[in-house]
């Protein structure tokens, strides 16, 4: 399990908490299918851990 403070979050200047997770949690992608200005609705992908 991982985990991330909301003030380590706050330092990292996103447009969404997408953005801010997906480089600070293993497993965690974020796909922004859009070069669109002002578009920042991205997808967010959870890597599942199979047993």
């Amino acid at each position: 399990m991982a985990d991330v403070k909301g003030s380590e979050l706050a330092k990292t200047p996103t447009l969404n908490l997408t953005n801010s997770l997906a480089g600070r949690l293993p497993g965690i992608t974020a796909l922004n299918g859009s070069g669109e200005p002002g578009y920042d609705g991205s997808t967010i992908r959870i890597r599942v851990r199979t047993q």
